[in-house]
């Protein structure tokens, strides 16, 4: 479903409602208000980020949240247009998790939402779908209205419903229960992807184009963007043993045959492997690096112990982006999953100017 201008109109005026409500509760209930933070992320967090996007040149600034916004804008190669998302998930994973709280848990500076750049926010808008909206939409009767003109007990209740250790406790099952049902989607995810690779595996050779966006000493991640898979491709075993295939393609198809070792450089974030035949050029390697377009080929794993797992297998290597065509059907799966993957990894939605696209947060 293509985003309209209206929808992002709506979605600013709901955040803005949730700012406004988190400020109006907090003035009345000092010490028991239920809000919403997204904790800074620490430095470190963004290790991973940093080093990737050095090695493709770009410098990004972590100093804030608007500061990290705007030099992902910048962040764009004119030759590979997934080079920006794949910093985007990256950073993505380096945000802690956005959680509710009681404000008579810590100190007004910690209210702090990192991803909104919100000094307060909650969740309002939404209590038909989740209770935390419930309670501070209580809160907010409260606020406004004498509690001796409240003839619902419910909302009137005793001197501590809505005291500070009940509200921590409401805040901890929501948040326990948030996290669960992120794992679900998860997992929910996982096995339909495995679902989808099988059935089409058994019509033909699934073959898929894959980007790489982690390098580490001893294995690549792989996107497979047409699907939202991100898998591990392990190069040895834990007796370091190779598990490199004896051939792989390179970009002008030639068969390029592969003697099994390999060397890791962690400052240039790539792995050399080692070429049995010398190529006609005279090179005797080859490399792995990161955002390399590479060829996959997909097949499921059963084990009767362990639930279906896709493995990847490395058939090619490309020089250069390689836009691989889509019918609609696809589109609307990537879409699906790679929402989903990012949902369940990431802790709150931004829709402000301040605030990191990456992030994703329900209004």
């Amino acid at each position: 479903k293509k985003s309209i201008e209206a929808n992002h109109i709506v979605a600013e005026w709901m955040i803005l409602a949730n700012k406004w409500v988190a400020q109006k509760i907090w003035m009345t209930h000092n010490h028991s208000a239920l809000l919403r933070h997204h904790p800074f992320p620490r430095p470190i967090d963004f290790q991973d980020l940093l080093v990737v996007a050095t090695s493709k040149g770009f410098d990004l600034d972590i100093s804030s949240n608007k500061a990290l916004s705007e030099s992902l804008d910048k962040a764009h190669d004119p030759n590979d247009p997934s080079v920006n998302q794949l910093l985007r998930t990256l950073a993505t994973h380096a945000m802690p998790e956005a959680t509710y709280f009681s404000t008579g848990e810590c100190a007004v500076r910690d209210f702090y939402h990192y991803g909104l750049a919100a000094d307060f926010y909650t969740h309002f808008t939404s209590p038909i779908r989740r209770y935390a909206d419930v309670i501070v939409h209580r809160q907010l009767l409260q606020s406004v209205l004498d509690p001796e003109t409240l003839e619902d007990s419910r909302l009137s209740g005793g001197p501590d419903l809505y005291g500070d250790e009940t509200v921590r406790r409401i805040c901890s099952h929501i948040n326990k229960r948030n996290r669960n049902a992120k794992h679900a989607q998860e997992q929910s995810t996982k096995l339909f992807q495995v679902y989808y690779c099988r059935i089409q595996s058994k019509k033909q050779e699934l073959v898929e184009e894959a980007v790489i966006f982690k390098v580490r000493a001893k294995m690549v991640t792989v996107l497979v963007e047409r699907l939202g898979l991100k898998e591990d491709v392990f190069l040895s075993d834990k007796e370091d043993q190779s598990l490199l295939p004896k051939t792989i393609r390179g970009d002008d198809n030639q068969e390029l045959s592969l003697s099994g070792s390999f060397s890791y450089d962690e400052d240039l974030q790539m792995i050399k492997l080692g070429l049995a035949v010398p190529q006609k050029s005279g090179e005797t390697e080859t490399t792995l690096r990161l955002f390399q377009h590479v060829e996959v080929r997909l097949s499921v794993e059963s084990n009767r112990y362990h639930v279906p797992k896709v493995n990847v297998h490395l058939l090619r290597l490309h020089s250069s982006f390689r836009s691989p065509s889509l019918d609609h059907k696809t589109v609307l799966l990537s879409q699906l999953l790679l929402d989903s993957s990012s949902a369940s990894s990431s802790s709150d939605r931004d829709l402000n100017d301040l605030s990191l696209p990456s992030v994703k947060e329900d209004v």
